[in-house]
């Protein structure tokens, strides 16, 4: 962890930013897990009759993994979300399907804390890292939302306990060394 936030820090005294993008192997294997559950609903398809369980299954499968799963991580590889970290604050860009909720920057002026918060997932938990933010910032962040995102918003402010922005998981590097890599930034430039 020590290595990574230590090549982040340099990057952005050397050139005043630094951009953080989707992990390509972790992103890599969600793609084959995709095509393998499409590969399997085809199969199951072509193995049964019509309007058995088997199949519609199946069709379930291809559907969800393969119209709507491949697309998406595909247009990842070419547009991966992106957190950009200078001296005035981060902003998130997200790939599609995602870019209409790009946010703009938010000055770390707007930032509380940060912190690395464990969320339930599955049958376990996963880390992110959690970008605790002002009344204001938040209620800009909120502006911005449609009604679907403003939905997830709430879910996500139960979920990390309180206003705020928790970042992608697929963030390359992970939530540990971004939490301190973010911390470290934003008591820098406050």
């Amino acid at each position: 962890m020590a290595d990574l936030t230590g090549t982040w820090r340099g990057r952005l005294d050397r050139s005043g930013r630094v951009v953080i993008k989707t992990g390509r192997m972790g992103l890599g294997c969600v793609t084959m897990i995709a095509l393998g559950f499409t590969l399997a609903g085809l199969l199951m398809i072509l193995g049964s009759s019509m309007w058995s369980w088997e199949w519609m299954i199946g069709i379930l499968s291809v559907g969800f993994f393969g119209v709507l799963g491949l697309p998406l991580f595909a247009s990842q590889f070419v547009n991966p979300d992106r957190l950009i970290v200078s001296q005035s604050g981060v902003e998130l860009k997200r790939g599609w399907p995602n870019s209409r909720t790009n946010l703009g920057q938010l000055a770390w002026s707007g930032i509380t804390d940060i912190e690395t918060v464990e969320v339930p997932a599955g049958s376990g938990t996963s880390s992110h890292t959690v970008l605790r933010l002002t009344p204001e910032a938040y209620a800009h962040i909120e502006s911005r939302d449609s009604d679907l995102m403003a939905a997830l918003r709430k879910t996500e402010r139960d979920l990390i306990d309180g206003p705020g922005m928790a970042l992608p998981t697929t963030l390359k590097g992970g939530a540990e060394p971004i939490t301190a890599f973010l911390r470290e930034t934003w008591q820098r430039f406050r």
